[in-house]
């Protein structure tokens, strides 16, 4: 009986692998589908629930135009050096956190490592 069994799954082994050169391959695999009457598991969709605050940032998203963002590009490039304890850090430090300000985000310190 056990080599019975052996055989089967080797038969369907090389069915299986053949299918790709031999057989249609969609066939084969509709075959053993319904052979072994395998269902696709399809996940439960669930409503997406937004909040005030996904509104709230939606709406400071939108605000945002491309002249503000032009802007603040042209800005830190003439700044210089963005690197910490490097000229151009205090300038960059106070730019991010009017940002932030704006967009009603904590502000960022400076913590001095000397």
């Amino acid at each position: 009986m056990r080599k019975i069994g052996t055989g089967i799954l080797w038969i369907i082994t090389i069915l299986m692998l053949s299918s790709v050169t031999i057989f249609n391959p969609g066939q084969v695999t509709d075959f053993f589908v319904t052979l072994f009457n395998i269902k696709p598991s399809i996940p439960e969709l669930k409503p997406i629930e937004i909040s005030e605050r996904d509104r709230e940032i939606r709406s400071i998203a939108e605000s945002i135009t491309q002249e503000d963002v032009r802007q603040v590009i042209t800005d830190l490039s003439g700044m210089g050096s963005r690197v910490p304890a490097m000229r151009g850090t205090g300038r960059l430090l106070n730019m991010s956190n009017g940002i932030l300000s704006k967009l009603g985000s904590k502000i960022l310190w400076l913590k001095n490592t000397r």
